[in-house]
C-alpha cells in the first residue's frame, strides 16, 4: 500500500530555505502552535476548510450542499456565515462556490507523486545547483515519506533540505539523515517557560536535537524576531550564550523578521490571532540584532 501524506502546496522557483532554485514541499501537521505562524493551515494534520470571506458574494449556493448543515445566511440576508463547530472540512460546499471562496487545503500525496512534482524542473536544479526543500508544519514527523522523496531527488543529484521546529522523535530522523544536505533549523526563544507560553511546548527536546543535527549534518539556526516576545537584550544575550557553546559548528545565523502576511489565513480557518498588536520590527532592530551575533562572531543574514 502506498505511503500518503497530506501535502498543502507545493512552490516551485523559491529563492530561499536552500541553495539555487528550488520546490518547497509543505506538509501538513506540526507539534508546535506559535503564536506568530505564518502557516497556521499546516498544524492541524487533516484537511481543513479555509473561507475566504472577501471572495464570497453571499449567493448561498454552498448553503444546500452542505451536509452538516454548518453555513447559513446571516440574519440580514447579506451574506453568508459559518456555524461554529458544525463545520466537518468535508469539501461539499467547494464545488458549489463559482467565486472560489471556499478550498478544501490538504491532499494526499504519495512519496512518486511530489517527486514527479519536483522532479519537473529538474534543469533548473542542475543549473543552480537547488532542489527540493520539505517545510511545513513540522517535516520530520514524516521520515520514511521524506526518505523515499529525497532518496528519488539524490539519485538525480538534485540537493535536499528540511525546514524544522525541532521537536521531533530523533531516532527515525538518524535513519534518513545522510540523504538531507541542509536543515534549516528554528530556535526561537531560549527561556523555556517564556517558549512554552509562544510556542506551547518545552524547548529541551528541540535544543537536544539541534546539538546532535549539529554533529552530522550541515544546520544553520533561524531565529523569527517578534517584538516583545523574543527580541529583548535578555533574549539576544541567551541566544548568544546559546550559541556560543556550538560555535565551531554553526557556520551562520538567519534572523527573520517578524510579518503578518498569514493573518488572512487565520480569517480563512475561522482562528483567532493573537499578535494583533504586534508589528515587523524596523530595519533599525534588526540590523542591532545582526550586530549583536556578529560581536559574538558569527556569520549573520537577515532573512533568508
Amino acid at each position: 500500500m502506498p505511503q500518503l501524506v497530506y501535502v498543502t502546496n507545493i512552490q516551485k522557483f523559491c529563492t530561499h530555505d536552500g541553495p539555487g532554485i528550488r520546490t518547497n514541499v509543505f506538509f501538513k501537521g506540526c507539534s508546535m502552535e506559535c503564536k506568530w505562524c505564518a502557516n497556521p493551515e499546516t498544524i492541524d494534520p487533516y484537511p481543513q476548510l479555509m473561507y475566504y470571506r472577501n471572495k464570497c458574494t453571499g449567493c448561498g449556493r454552498c448553503i444546500p450542499d452542505c451536509i452538516h448543515e454548518a453555513i447559513k445566511f446571516h440574519h440580514d440576508g447579506s451574506r453568508v456565515e459559518q456555524i461554529p463547530g458544525k463545520c466537518k472540512n468535508c469539501g461539499t460546499c467547494v464545488s458549489a462556490c463559482r467565486q472560489e471562496a471556499r478550498e478544501i487545503i490538504g491532499e494526499l500525496k504519495t512519496p512518486e507523486e511530489v517527486f514527479g512534482i519536483v522532479n519537473q524542473d529538474k534543469v533548473f536544479y542542475q543549473q543552480s545547483g537547488g532542489g527540493v526543500t520539505f517545510s511545513g508544519g513540522e517535516p520530520f514527523l514524516h521520515p520514511e515519506f521524506i526518505q523515499k522523496v529525497s532518496a528519488m531527488c539524490k539519485a538525480e543529484g538534485y540537493n535536499t533540505a528540511v525546514e524544522t521546529c525541532g521537536n521531533f522523535c530523533l531516532s527515525p530522523v538518524l535513519k534518513i539523515i545522510d540523504l538531507i544536505d541542509h536543515v534549516l533549523f528554528d530556535i526561537k526563544i531560549i527561556d523555556e517557560e517564556k517558549h512554552i507560553r509562544y510556542c506551547g511546548k518545552s524547548n529541551q527536546k528541540i535544543h537536544r536535537n539541534f546539538e546532535t543535527l549539529l554533529k552530522l549534518t550541515d544546520v544553520t539556526p533561524r531565529v523569527p524576531i517578534i517584538p516583545g516576545i523574543n527580541d529583548t537584550p535578555v533574549d539576544i544575550a541567551l541566544l548568544c550564550r546559546f550559541f556560543t557553546q556550538h560555535k565551531d559548528k554553526i557556520k551562520r545565523v538567519h534572523i527573520l523578521p517578524y510579518h503578518n502576511l498569514g493573518l488572512g489565513k487565520y480569517e480563512a480557518l475561522d482562528e483567532p490571532y493573537s499578535l494583533n498588536d504586534v508589528h515587523p520590527p524596523s530595519d533599525e532592530h534588526m540590523n542591532g540584532i545582526k550586530a549583536d551575533l556578529e560581536r559574538c562572531g558569527f556569520e549573520v543574514v537577515i532573512g533568508g
